[in-house]
């Protein structure tokens, strides 16, 4: 894969590279991690325009219904806003997409259930 940047309000996964003592769980964690290859960097909280994707509600498709945006429009009234200027600047590469897409429903069960069942290790894990 290709190098990423994680920009996190996590102050303390800037030192995650540099841990030297690691439960169990923070092992595994650590060793699934180490097959990326990428930089963190610490964004203060109202800083951080760019949350991850399971961090915000988004309404349903049935709550949206069918809208149509005139791309005209659209284009105006994000010119000038900082949050849009920066996902543009930090996505310019991604595909040529100009804006981040949230899951779908599907999508966010499916990486939900992942991220919960990866979390336990079982009764034996406690003690």
């Amino acid at each position: 894969g290709r190098k990423f940047t994680l920009y996190t309000d996590h102050k303390a996964l800037v030192y995650i590279h540099t841990q030297r003592n690691l439960n169990a769980m923070m092992t595994k964690w650590f060793d699934t991690l180490l097959d990326y290859t990428f930089e963190i960097v610490h964004l203060p909280g109202l800083q951080n325009v760019l949350p991850d994707r399971l961090s915000r509600l988004f309404p349903t498709t049935k709550e949206l219904g069918e809208v149509e945006v005139d791309q005209e429009i659209q284009t105006e009234a994000t010119a000038n806003n900082e949050k849009t200027k920066v996902m543009r600047t930090t996505h310019k590469n991604d595909l040529d997409n100009d804006y981040m897409e949230p899951p779908t429903e599907a999508e966010r069960s499916d990486i939900l259930l992942k991220a919960h069942l990866f979390g336990h290790f079982g009764a034996e894990a406690i003690n």
